[in-house]
């Protein structure tokens, strides 16, 4: 789950948000776990907005 939702994947999924800026956040103040934590609740919520984004995200980084 973790390699899954890194932090490279959560600056992504958070990038398709309507307010990235509060999540960014997390991710600028060190917060990873929690950052993480938000990446997967928004994926379980809007699953067919968040899953093409991860699945590029794994695709880019098995490249």
């Amino acid at each position: 789950m973790n390699r899954i939702f890194d932090k490279t994947t959560c600056w992504n999924i958070f990038d398709h948000t309507d307010t990235p800026e509060p999540l960014w956040e997390l991710q600028r103040q060190g917060k990873h776990r929690e950052a993480r934590q938000a990446a997967v609740r928004l994926t379980l919520r809007h699953p067919l907005r968040m899953l093409p984004v991860i699945v590029n995200c794994l695709r880019c980084g098995r490249s």
